[in-house]
């Protein structure tokens, strides 16, 4: 009785200490330049969660995952802003100007762990091979 019990303890604090923390996105739009040059770039990424829903979860997930529950709305408003910014940064950077006019955008959750970034870059209809760069932009903090 007293294994299973700590087998149980230990499981849900391994779950409380690996969710809540990370979220990785993918972000995809078309673009079209002022020169005319259109194309579509798909940037996957992880960030970290704000650390308040961390604490959130902690404290309430003794009740049924408590506010645990939170990272299903995620993406959130913040989040979202946060991941055009990046995403308009890597692209301008690859298309070489910052006037960079986008349609269709869309955000989603892809998974909770945290891996290197990916891009896919199609430019006038060729795709380029996917990448991982090199740089990563460091821990954004996504607190309003």
């Amino acid at each position: 009785m007293k294994k299973n019990l700590f087998v149980t303890f230990l499981s849900v604090v391994i779950l409380f200490l690996s969710s809540c923390s990370n979220i990785r996105v993918r972000y995809s739009a078309d673009y079209k330049t002022p020169n005319g040059n259109t194309g579509r770039y798909v940037l996957k990424k992880s960030y970290p969660l704000p650390s308040s829903n961390v604490t959130w979860c902690y404290i309430t997930g003794i009740f049924y995952g408590g506010a645990c529950w939170l990272y299903l709305t995620q993406p959130d408003g913040p989040m979202r802003d946060t991941l055009k910014r990046d995403y308009q940064a890597r692209l301008s950077g690859k298309v070489g100007s910052s006037d960079v006019v986008l349609s269709g955008e869309f955000a989603e959750r892809i998974g909770w762990d945290n891996f290197s970034e990916e891009e896919e870059f199609f430019q006038n209809g060729q795709q380029s091979m996917p990448q991982t760069p090199s740089s990563s932009s460091g821990g954004d903090v996504f607190l309003r």
